[in-house]
């Protein structure tokens, strides 16, 4: 669906027409409030209710000429808010994609609140893990089959300069693993006992797993939402030290809780937890279990939620 572009000395003679069109800004609700083309009304187009908040919100009818527009034109806002709107009728959409960023260097007025469109606060120094907010999940497999459960987490912090990580810790209680998948009481309580076998983690020995984070690599370049980190950190496990490598997404929330999500995969083996690995036992048939272990974290430190 061909959608019509405007630039910055279009956009204005399009606003001086009689009736002028809308100028429909499609950023964020706070991107929106921190600055401005003057006249433009907001809905935002990474809501899911983009169409409904237009309609019923703004009142917007397919009638009116549209003019949308976004942060710059590496954003693909504008033209995905374009056609939503051609697709669900509005029959005068055009684009003005190179937005606020246009806007400027062509010496376009803007309007807004200053201070919203300040960076927050970075997150500094030692902040210990929340622990309550915080979820770390175990996945293990076999051919056709998983479990799956939850790992508490006993004590943790990261280090940060100006809100980017430079180290920590996260102690684990294998005392407390769960198993979320096992519906059957009898069959849950015998995997976890299980567990606690010393072919597996030798929990009366080892009632914790510590991961101390030994480097980090940050990528200020990421974009939002891919990974920026990879650490290596050292994984202690049933007395045994070794290393594991991840990739983190992971920023500051405000200027006082820093948060992280990621996925690791460990070989369990290296660790001397062996039941069921085809390394060590031949024949295991429908009792092999699989060598990697993975584990989902979505950590918070500092404050709360």
């Amino acid at each position: 669906m061909a959608i019509s572009q405007i630039t910055a000395s279009q956009l204005t003679k399009r606003l001086e027409a009689h009736p002028s069109p809308v100028l429909l800004d499609v950023n964020d609700a706070d991107a929106f409030a921190a600055q401005h083309l003057p006249g433009a009304v907001n809905a935002s187009v990474y809501e899911m209710a983009f169409l409904d908040h237009v309609k019923d919100k703004l009142g917007l009818q397919p009638s009116q000429p549209v003019i949308v527009y976004g942060t710059d034109a590496r954003s693909y806002a504008s033209r995905v808010a374009a056609q939503k709107l051609a697709a669900a009728g509005f029959a005068e959409v055009e684009e003005f994609r190179g937005g606020l960023e246009a806007a400027r260097e062509a010496g376009l007025p803007l309007e807004g609140d200053t201070k919203a469109a300040q960076s927050p606060a970075s997150a500094q120094g030692q902040l210990q893990v929340d622990a309550g907010q915080s979820e770390v999940r175990w996945i293990g497999r076999n051919l056709a089959n998983q479990h799956r459960g939850l790992m508490p987490i006993q004590s943790g912090y990261v280090n940060l300069v100006d809100g980017v990580l430079k180290g920590g810790e996260l102690v684990f209680d294998l005392e407390a693993l769960s198993c979320e998948d096992i519906e059957d009481d009898k069959a849950n309580k015998m995997l976890l006992q299980h567990f606690r076998d010393w072919e597996f983690f030798n929990i009366g020995e080892h009632p914790t797993a510590k991961v101390q984070l030994e480097h980090v690599a940050h990528d200020p370049l990421a974009p939002v939402g891919s990974p920026n980190y990879e650490v290596a950190a050292s994984l202690t496990l049933r007395g045994v030290t070794a290393p594991v490598r991840g990739r983190l997404v992971g920023g500051c929330k405000d200027g006082s809780t820093w948060a992280c999500q990621g996925t690791v995969e460990f070989d369990r083996t290296r660790w001397n937890v062996i039941y069921g690995s085809g390394k060590f036992f031949t024949g295991l048939g429908m009792h092999a279990v699989n060598d990697l272990i993975t584990v989902d974290l979505r950590l918070i430190f500092g404050g709360k939620r």
